[in-house]
């Protein structure tokens, strides 16, 4: 909940706070109270920064034509591209999808996948049933990576990265209040393959071994995601 003193802070500078975009005005009121590196400052030659890094966030005349999220821009929450922590800049859909894609990357690793587009004959030695559900895994993350979103009926997050490759996150909760963890999906397609990673904030229980020391994740994973181990086959092994 944003407070007066909150309302005070930002708004000591009036002249800075009422020539931002109405967006970044209302993430500022209370982005310093989403941790290390979520805060909305102004850099010394005018440039919006979050976490110390520039953020540009387009207008419908400043986004670039070729821009895939061009025909689906929203002005009251728009485009916006921001570096990655590889190399280059990421542009995501919107500034909110990258503000909470900052504030899950930390999230812990549960389990991920690799798929990648397979030759009619399959790899030598390869049975006819696992070369059909390696296929089967790989066309539908395709399918999820073209569907319009919501996926799963969840908030979903898209952005692009360094050599254009697509980004599709998926937020399975945590984002609402009453929610006790955070757990998300991650799919980026790489053309020839596609990789879906699974993390979350549940802490680890202890004496348990691999992904039963996530209880919590796995039901809502398995809840959300029909045939969940079609995709991420290590969940197979979870007894829910």
């Amino acid at each position: 909940m944003v407070t007066a003193a909150d309302v005070l802070k930002v708004t000591a500078d009036k002249h800075l706070f009422l020539n931002r975009l109405e967006v970044l005005r209302q993430y500022s009121l209370y982005s310093h109270r989403l941790g290390e590196g979520m805060e909305l400052t102004r850099g010394v030659d005018g440039m919006e920064m979050l976490g110390g890094r520039c953020v540009t966030v387009y207008t419908r005349q400043t986004v670039p034509g070729d821009c895939p999220f061009k025909d689906r821009f929203d002005a009251t929450d728009p485009v916006c591209k921001y570096p990655s922590d590889l190399s280059g800049d990421n542009v995501y859909c919107s500034l909110r999808a990258l503000i909470i894609a900052e504030l899950v990357k930390n999230a812990r690793f549960v389990t991920s996948e690799f798929t990648r587009r397979l030759s009619v004959d399959g790899e030598p030695d390869e049975s006819d049933e696992s070369h059909e559900r390696r296929r089967m895994a790989h066309d539908r993350l395709l399918a999820l990576m073209d569907r319009s979103p919501p996926l799963f009926d969840c908030r979903t997050i898209d952005y692009i990265g360094i050599a254009r490759i697509s980004h599709r996150l998926v937020i399975l909760c945590g984002d609402k209040e009453a929610d006790a963890i955070a757990a998300h999906v991650l799919i980026v397609n790489y053309s020839s393959s596609i990789h879906i990673r699974l993390a979350t904030t549940e802490e680890a229980q202890r004496y348990c071994y691999g992904l039963d020391r996530f209880p919590l994740t796995m039901v809502i994973a398995h809840k959300k995601i029909d045939r969940l181990a079609e995709l991420l086959p290590a969940v197979a092994s979870v007894y829910i």
